[in-house]
């Protein structure tokens, strides 16, 4: 008799290792499975219709980030758009030489929308959607926020405030767009707008109101 119950409990016990094994393997192939089927995120592959961002700046370099991105989606094969926000930044020092610093992205969210971030040595991600559900042909939009630290400003006899629009969209039409920057206090008019190193602000339409521009 006692043979017999070691011997059940030896085949209970091959079970359940048996089990523990399979089990993650087959959910694994499960959701593989449903990923398969349903994973398509846009990067750069659409076109935006608006995109509007607000920019609101404190007094330690910090900024409360607003996009409201309106994408047209090419077809309802799509779980939704992928974003990514880069975290080295470049900036000109007191020699006016070209330098980096870290930004650090918190609060980073969508509102009203799934998502998952994936975090990089130089960047964040943010796919918006789920896997589960597809995204309807036409016109979306999207609510992304966070909050954008930039550090202490080291220059002295300067402030600079540094913010990249377009790293994310270097392969994308963007059809309307307007950006709201609002500091802590009023400025004077010397304002510059670059494209790498080539001054752009003759070309872009812009006024300043109080501490708003």
């Amino acid at each position: 008799m006692r043979n017999k119950n070691k011997k059940k409990t030896i085949t209970l016990l091959v079970v359940w290792i048996l089990l523990l094994i399979t089990i993650p393997f087959v959910t694994t192939i499960i959701q593989d499975s449903l990923s398969s089927n349903n994973h398509s995120y846009i990067s750069s592959e659409f076109d935006i219709e608006e995109y509007n961002v607000v920019l609101d700046v404190d007094d330690d370099n910090k900024v409360d980030v607003t996009e409201t991105v309106t994408i047209n989606i090419p077809s309802d094969e799509f779980n939704g758009i992928y974003k990514s926000i880069p975290i080295w930044e470049e900036y000109y020092n007191k020699d006016l030489k070209k330098s980096k610093k870290k930004i650090f992205i918190s609060n980073l969210r969508v509102i009203g929308e799934k998502y998952v971030l994936d975090e990089f040595n130089d960047r964040i991600g943010i796919r918006i959607g789920s896997t589960r559900t597809n995204v309807e042909k036409g016109l979306h939009t999207y609510t992304i926020k966070y909050r954008y630290n930039m550090g202490k400003d080291p220059n002295a006899n300067f402030d600079e405030f540094v913010f990249n629009l377009f790293d994310n969209y270097d392969n994308t039409k963007i059809n309307n767009m307007t950006v709201t920057v609002n500091m802590p206090k009023t400025f004077d008019n010397n304002v510059m707008f670059l494209d790498g190193m080539e001054d752009i602000t003759n070309k872009v339409n812009y006024q300043i109101n109080g501490n708003s521009m």
